[in-house]
């Protein structure tokens, strides 16, 4: 445990080193790729005929997509490293839009465990909550890992995105799943075990309920259902 303790950290300030290498040059691609789009587009004004030029524009068009998107994930990253005790202030937050993102960022780990993470499923336009941006980012993610961890293979876990009164829903629904009854008994414990089930829903519990929140389950012969409640908006 110790080494895996130290393990983290040092891999939390070798990724922060990398991030802040990576930073530099995307932004000078960036900046490179603004002046080129520029000449690009005068090229592509004067003559407008020359399939070239509208190729090139293309390309160029593309990289920009390229570059803003590598921006986003190393911003992501370098949130996601940030020590939890900065604190943020409470924000409204875009429940819908959240759980995408997180679907979105751990799609490759539930795909390399041959889990399938379906669409998030928005029952209700708008649904948001005021809450802490990174910390509920981060038990969404902690709770939809625990759900993966709980899968057996080939599972697919659903997502949805509901209001149920004043509260907003979140169902994460995996499907076959099944949690052995010592790791459901562990999931209340005071100090929780190894197995990542319990310590990521655990996790997560605990961020939702400073949120203002609750996280129940229920377990089910072939699956496990998982409802984050937090208080809606008007």
């Amino acid at each position: 445990m110790l080494i895996r303790l130290s393990r983290a950290e040092v891999q939390q300030h070798v990724i922060g080193g990398l991030l802040h290498d990576l930073n530099g040059p995307l932004n000078n691609l960036s900046l490179t790729l603004a002046l080129v789009a520029t000449a690009v587009a005068r090229g592509a004004a004067a003559a407008p005929a020359d399939a070239s030029m509208t190729r090139l524009a293309r390309h160029v068009a593309t990289l920009e997509a390229e570059v803003r998107r590598l921006a986003d994930c190393s911003q992501a990253m370098g949130r996601t490293l940030q020590d939890e005790s900065a604190g943020d202030a409470p924000e409204l937050v875009d429940l819908s839009a959240l759980v995408v993102q997180v679907r979105r960022r751990l799609r490759h780990h539930a795909a390399l465990h041959d889990i399938l993470l379906e669409e998030v499923e928005s029952a209700d336009a708008g649904v948001a909550v005021r809450a802490e941006r990174d910390a509920l980012h981060f038990a969404i993610c902690a709770l939809l890992l625990g759900a993966c961890a709980a899968c057996e293979p080939d599972a697919r876990v659903a997502l949805r995105v509901a209001r149920r009164g004043e509260q907003a829903i979140i169902t994460m629904t995996a499907r076959p799943a099944a949690v052995p009854e010592d790791v459901r008994h562990a999931l209340d414990a005071t100090v929780v075990p190894p197995p990542s089930m319990a310590l990521h829903v655990a996790a997560g519990r605990l961020v939702v309920r400073a949120q203002g929140g609750l996280v129940s389950l229920s377990f089910g012969e072939t699956d496990v259902v998982m409802e984050v409640g937090l208080p809606a908006t008007l």
